[in-house]
This record gives C-alpha cells, structure tokens and sequence, in this order.
C-alpha cells in the first residue's frame, strides 16, 4: 500500500506542469512552467524569468511556496529543493525535495528529504526553525514518503499527510518539535490545509473525500460534500 502511494504521488507530481503559488495580499507570485521558474512582483501584472537551477534528467519542478513578503520562496522539484532570498532572482540549494511548507515570515518549515537521487527511496519529514538553514528529522521513513503539509502563520501548529492510509495524519502543535497521530478516517490522504491560526483544517483523499479538523488537526470528519477523483 505504501509503495502504491508512492507511485500515485510520483504520478501526480509528473503531471504538475504548471504550477503557481501566491504569498501574503499577492503582491509576490511564483509559477514553474516545464522546468523554468517565474517569478511576480506586481499582483501578476509582470514576470520576469528566473535563474532555474539545473534539474537532473527526468526530474521536473513541482510544489513551490511563497512566504507573506515574498521572501524566502521556496521550490521543490521530485529529488530537489531550493530557496530564494531575493524575491526569486537566484536559487540555492536546501537539505529537502518533494515538498515544503512554512510560516508566514518562512522562520518554520517542513519538507519531506530523500537520502538520494531516486524517486522510489521514502522522503521522511523533516522540520526547520531557523528559514531552512538546518533540519531535523522528525518522522520515521516507516511511515513512507511525506507527500503533504501546512503550516499555520505563526508556524506552531502543522499537519501532514504520510505514506500510509492509517493514520494518514499527523500533526503538531508546537512547532514541530513533537507529532501525533491524527484520529482520522482510514484513507488514501493527498493534501492538507492548515488556517492561518492552525484551528480550522482540511484534508481531501484520492477518490474525492474531504475531511475537516477544527481543533488544530488532533481529529478530522468526514465533509458532507459530493466525491469525487481530485
């Protein structure tokens, strides 16, 4: 079961080829188009195109984040991450790869880091309190690759989703230092939302259930909405 997450998270990932974040009252914008990064200062009126890292072959940008001001940025390729200090002009490279997350002022982060180059060797999260400059390991490669997560602003409550259907969640809420399992449905998770106060949270599986948290992701319920394959 976990390596059948694996390879739809893989699948997904491969299928992003345009993919576009937006940080604070959206003033900064950052898009990844084929293999290229651009870049907004202006609400999206104009971009200019980055200096892009060098991807190894196969490999493709996937999942970025831009903090409230704009800066750091942060994009993910399947087997890279990078950050921006400059509003995305130049690129340098962090300790993490398939996704990332962090507060409003990019102080806390998550990622999920790979031991290697490639994509089938499990991603385990990994926490950063100082904007990415090191990283702790703080959830076992058992629980197979960390596809997902959210950050609150202040960066105290986070939840992810994990390698596995049971428990699909987990989540923290000091910072990131400790992690629990989230008293949820068995389910094949995808994504999580965290508000911006960390209270209110939403999470959406495979074959289109949604399930919402309003006590910091400690329990989440099924959403009474229509299925669907998101």
């Amino acid at each position: 079961l976990i390596k059948m997450r694996s390879i739809v998270a893989v699948l997904l990932a491969l299928a992003c080829a345009v993919c576009a974040q937006t940080g604070g009252d959206g003033q900064y914008q950052l898009a990844m188009v084929a293999g290229e990064i651009y870049t907004s200062a202006s609400f999206g009126t104009t971009w200019f195109k980055a200096n892009a890292p060098t991807l190894p072959d196969g490999d493709t940008f996937w999942y970025g984040y831009v903090t409230t001001t704009g800066s750091p940025m942060f994009v993910a390729s399947l087997t890279r991450a990078f950050v921006s200090i400059n509003y995305g002009l130049d690129w340098l490279p962090l300790q993490s790869s398939l996704f990332m997350a962090a507060s409003a002022t990019g102080q806390y982060q998550i990622a999920a880091n790979r031991t290697s180059d490639s994509i089938s060797d499990p991603a385990p999260l990994l926490v950063s309190s100082d904007t990415g400059a090191t990283w702790t390991v703080v959830l076992p490669s058992s629980l197979g690759s960390v596809p997902a997560g959210s950050v609150s602003a202040s960066g105290q409550f986070m939840t992810v989703v994990t390698g596995q259907n049971s428990p699909g969640l987990y989540y923290s809420s000091n910072y990131g230092q400790t992690w629990y399992p989230s008293q949820a449905p068995s389910d094949d998770y995808l994504q999580v939302a965290v508000s911006g106060l960390g209270k209110y949270q939403t999470a959406v599986a495979l074959y289109g259930s949604v399930y919402t948290s309003t006590n910091y992701g400690a329990s989440f319920t099924a959403a009474n909405v229509s299925t669907g394959a998101w």
